[in-house]
């Protein structure tokens, strides 16, 4: 019995020797000394085996639950915090937005602001079209009403009597430079004014060069000279038995500025004469501007302001206008050639002498001076230089029954044309095309 009990108490150590419990109940010295009684020993030790036993697997219950905790977050690391499947079994989690920041809003108006630039300026662009497209349609519309009524216009004065220059009237044909002297010369001696007009061959095919002035018409009270420059041969200017230069006395002619040149459009032969021969017209007077200075209500029977309209207002003749000023007048004129040309020089010496005695006092000639204005573009500017210089008096009238209406008047400071603007072709290159001056004498 005694060994039995030892054997209890060393079991008792060996399943916990370091316990609380048992240093408590079985201190080392009282063990080995003093051995308790059979049934006593053998609860104690009962009772002491069962709590041993109680004790391990409480702490085998706790071990095992770190375990399964470290493992639960080693797992919960790799798969994910929310226990979902990892990265390779399923798609990527949606990112929550990153709040803007002040810059990227910035950003963003301005985009916007842009956009709503961009849509503005194509409504802009949208309306400018529109308003295009309807100032042309209300454009050729009224181009319409007036080619129709220039069209009835010039069918009415058909009916009128043709214009013919009196009887008599001397014309003579010049092709060389010693008759221009002789003729040219008498006339600037005794007269100061003179209707002008100029012919060249019409260039048919766009961008054609333009051809050079062929034939000088000049009209004077009585005598009408047609001045053919091409065939006119002149001493110590000859190539090939043909003249290219300009006679002496018409380029005096032409640059005096005390002698008065009437026509319609005739500042732009002015310019003509200066692309071709390097002549500086002065003394240029338009016809058309001395019509509006009459105030004549016959104006407002048709917006045409050509030679043959003003001829059929102011005249009441018909001025015919055929094929022929189409035709080539560097070579050797025909009878129609000779009559068309006559016709047109006398018509605008006509024409000045009706709208002179129409004028009162107070109206202002426009003169224009093309010596006095800039050439360095070969097209009359805006401001002309004349602008500043005094007129010269007009000349005195053909009879003496206009004198009263026409009597010198004080110098007057000569002006561009305010209303004939309109009329002069804006082209740097060639100002006066043949075409624009066929639409010209076809009105």
């Amino acid at each position: 019995m005694k060994s039995f009990g030892g054997k209890i108490v060393n079991k008792c150590q060996q399943l916990q020797p370091t316990s609380a419990l048992t240093r408590a109940i079985f201190p080392a010295n009282t063990v080995s000394a003093s051995p308790l009684s059979g049934s006593v020993q053998n609860l104690i030790t009962m009772n002491l085996d069962q709590q041993s036993r109680n004790m391990s697997v409480k702490n085998t219950s706790i071990e095992t639950t770190t375990i399964i905790d470290v493992a639960s977050s080693a797992n919960n690391k790799k798969e994910g915090t929310d226990g979902s499947p990892s990265t390779h079994q399923r798609k990527k989690p949606v990112k929550p937005p990153t709040p803007v920041s002040l810059t990227e809003n910035e950003s963003l108006k301005q985009k916007e602001m842009k956009h709503l630039a961009h849509l503005e300026l194509e409504r802009s662009q949208r309306e400018k079209k529109e308003e295009k497209k309807r100032l042309n349609a209300e454009r050729i519309r009224l181009q319409k009403i007036k080619s129709a009524e220039g069209a009835r216009f010039l069918k009415r004065i058909q009916a009128y009597t043709q214009f013919e220059y009196p009887s008599y009237y001397k014309i003579t044909c010049i092709n060389t430079a010693k008759d221009v002297e002789r003729y040219l010369k008498h006339l600037m001696e005794r007269e100061k004014v003179f209707g002008v007009d100029l012919e060249w061959p019409p260039s048919f095919k766009k961008g054609e060069k333009e051809k050079k002035t062929s034939l000088v018409q000049i009209c004077s009270s009585k005598h009408i000279l047609l001045i053919q420059l091409t065939n006119m041969i002149m001493k110590g200017d000859v190539i090939s038995g043909k003249a290219v230069g300009f006679p002496p006395i018409l380029r005096q002619f032409f640059q005096d500025k005390s002698i008065y040149k009437s026509g319609v459009n005739i500042y732009m032969d002015g310019l003509k004469l200066f692309r071709d021969f390097g002549i500086k017209a002065n003394g240029l007077v338009e016809l058309r501007d001395m019509a509006v200075l009459t105030k004549s209500p016959k104006l407002d029977i048709c917006h045409l302001r050509s030679l043959q309209a003003l001829t059929g207002l102011f005249l009441d003749k018909y001025l015919p206008k055929g094929s022929v000023r189409l035709s080539n007048w560097s070579n050797k004129l025909s009878t129609s050639q000779i009559k068309y040309a006559a016709l047109d020089a006398y018509a605008s010496y006509k024409l000045y002498r009706v709208f002179e005695q129409s004028l009162d006092s107070s109206a202002k000639l426009v003169v224009r001076n093309i010596e006095d204005e800039d050439m360095s573009n070969k097209v009359g500017p805006s401001n002309a230089a004349s602008s500043s210089l005094p007129s010269p008096p007009l000349p005195p009238p053909l009879s003496s029954s206009s004198s009263s209406s026409s009597s010198s008047p004080s110098s007057v400071p000569a002006r561009p044309f305010a209303r004939n603007n309109k009329y002069v072709v804006n082209n740097r290159n060639s100002p006066t095309e043949t075409i624009s001056v066929i639409k010209k004498k076809v009105h």
